[in-house]
């Protein structure tokens, strides 16, 4: 007769009641190059998810190694592919990005790119490896989601290299946010370590946040999946699994995969500041307003926008095109608006300016100061660009005649 402690282990796999939930489990498949760590949702929180919250799931590499011993003076490629996540009593498959990850010993400052806007490109010391993002995608939930029904968790992947021998040890984590953007504009924080120099604002990386933290959207965890909302980002690590990947012979890449050069950097007091380097200026959320003038030219606004998010575009008749963009957003921080006119692939002009902002908190603000409405007088005045903030922390543009 079984004892008391199997049956129980039993019914908690059927109905993941009535004992204490399992821990995380992690599937070591050895050279079979697919790997896939398990866990339960209700292990580390039971609070529901509203639909509409958006589930941030996010991968670190633990660290990487050779069945040889040291990982050797070349570069090396990891490619993650067929990464997907599904829910034991959920009927719901995500599908995540593509990765690509270069080992080399000789760069200095971690590289991280979102490619194509398909797949994710990273590039580090071997030394930076442990707590280094490689892999991430928000999901928004469809329906509300309750962690104790979802059954069990599973994030699958399937790892090769450039060459043979190279274990990876992975582990993943998720957090949930009330409100969330698109990939290529979340800021991902890509070492757990402060990170000094790096192709944006440097001030967005020297904390302490995990690898993995949408820098730019960070304000709004909340609590659920496995994370209790701040300062867990990203909510907390899974077990690691290790797995040795396959052979796969694509050489490394010579330099960072990339979409764009990097960007120059503006500085603007003490803030560092990147102007956009789009191909083309791309709303991140629905046009709101829409206007035509006379002369041939197009104004648009939305009214949401969050950090580094394009917030206006005006559109002139010789091709012209002044797009305004949100940057150096926090919470509790001023907004920073970036105008940048241009012409095809050339700048015309590109400023900063702040936002209307109290320096001082007051009674009724908690400890926080306030943005003010802004009033900005576009070509001569011919419109009045207003800004002001939502309650959700985003800002609000709307064109008006003066």
């Amino acid at each position: 007769m079984p004892s008391l402690r199997v049956i129980c282990l039993v019914a908690a796999a059927a109905l993941l009641h009535g004992c204490a939930a399992a821990p995380a489990r992690a599937q070591e498949l050895g050279s079979s190059c697919t790997s896939s760590v398990q866990v339960l949702f209700n292990r580390y929180t039971t609070t529901h998810i509203e639909s509409g919250s958006t589930i941030w799931f996010s991968g670190v590499l633990e660290g990487v190694s050779s069945d040889k011993g040291a990982l050797g003076s070349k570069p090396i490629r990891i490619d993650v592919r067929q990464s997907r996540i599904t829910f034991g009593r959920w009927q719901h498959v995500i599908t995540l990005p593509d990765s690509t990850i270069t080992i080399d010993p000789s760069t200095s400052d971690p590289q991280r790119w979102w490619v194509d806007n398909s797949a994710w490109s990273l590039t580090y010391a071997p030394s930076q490896i442990p707590e280094a993002f490689f892999d991430g995608m928000p999901y928004e939930a469809p329906e509300p989601f309750i962690p104790a029904l979802s059954g069990p968790v599973t994030w699958t992947a399937t790892f090769t290299a450039s060459r043979p021998g190279v274990i990876v040890r992975w582990a993943w984590s998720a957090a949930v946010y009330s409100h969330f953007g698109v990939l290529g504009r979340l800021l991902v924080k890509p070492l757990t370590a402060p990170i000094a120099a790096f192709p944006l604002p440097p001030a967005m990386y020297q904390n302490d946040d995990p690898a993995g933290t949408p820098e730019a959207f960070k304000q709004f965890v909340i609590a659920g999946a496995m994370g209790s909302g701040a300062p867990q980002y990203t909510g907390a690590r899974s077990e690691h699994a290790s797995v040795i990947a396959c052979p796969s012979g694509r050489p490394p890449p010579a330099g960072p995969i990339r979409s764009v050069p990097p960007a120059v950097p503006h500085y603007f007091g003490s803030m560092q500041l990147v102007a956009p380097s789009l191909p083309a200026p791309t709303f991140a959320w629905p046009v709101s307003q829409l206007i035509s003038l006379s002369d041939g030219s197009v104004w648009q606004a939305v009214v949401r926008c969050y950090a580094t998010d394009l917030c206006a575009l005006v559109s002139y008749a010789n091709g012209d095109e002044m797009a305004i963009y949100s940057e150096g957003a926090a919470y509790c921080e001023p907004y920073v608006l970036r105008f940048n006119r241009r012409n095809g692939g050339r700048i015309i002009y590109s400023f900063s300016r702040d936002v209307d902002y109290d320096d001082h908190p007051t009674a009724h603000r908690s400890n926080c100061a306030r943005t003010r409405p802004t009033h900005i007088g576009i070509d001569g005045g011919r419109l009045i660009l207003g800004i002001s903030k939502n309650a959700d922390g985003s800002l609000r543009f709307h064109f008006a005649k003066p």
